[in-house]
Order: C-alpha cells, then sequence, then structure tokens
C-alpha cells in the first residue's frame, strides 16, 4: 500500500473510533450532561457582544468552538441531541423552581 492510502484508512478508522466514543458518552445520562456543560462552557447558547474589541474576539472564537461541537453531534447523533437538549431543559426549569 502507498502511504497516502495508509494515512486515508488510518483516518479512516480514527473518525470510526471518534463517532463510536462519542455514541458510548450520549448514551448515557451522566455523558448527556457533562457534554451540555462543556457547550455552556463555550457560550454556544449565550451572546459573544462585548464592548472590548479583544473580549469580543475571544468569546467569538469560544462560541464558534460550541457550535462547532452542536454541529457534529447533531450530524452524527441527532436523536441524542435533541434529548440532551429536553433533558437540560428540564433540569433547568427544576432549578428555577
Amino acid at each position: 500500500m502507498t502511504a497516502i492510502t495508509d494515512q486515508t484508512l488510518l483516518n479512516v478508522q480514527a473518525e470510526s473510533d471518534a463517532d463510536r466514543d462519542l455514541a458510548s458518552v450520549l448514551s448515557t445520562g451522566a455523558g448527556r450532561r457533562f457534554i451540555w456543560r462543556v457547550i455552556e462552557m463555550f457560550g454556544a447558547p449565550a451572546g459573544v457582544f462585548s464592548p472590548d474589541p479583544y473580549e469580543h474576539a475571544y468569546n467569538a472564537g469560544q462560541q464558534a468552538v460550541g457550535h462547532i461541537f452542536i454541529d457534529l453531534i447533531k450530524d452524527t447523533h441527532f436523536d441524542h441531541f435533541q434529548m440532551m437538549e429536553r433533558e437540560a431543559h428540564v433540569a433547568q426549569e427544576d432549578v428555577d423552581k
């Protein structure tokens, strides 16, 4: 095999492993709660505006990472994403009571 083919096979295997790992994490309530906290930590659901241009740029970068993460989960495990989102809203309602 050529180096290009070997690298391609390694990349495909790594993506398959990553997808399987993500599915495993999302299959548990604790995993979904953890992933939701990571998404919130990156500020994906929040606004990014700051009058300080450096802080604004930092916030926008953080949020972009969160959106990339959300898109990855939605594209590969949409049902788990919906479940995670629903659980997070129920948990927030419990906190707000």
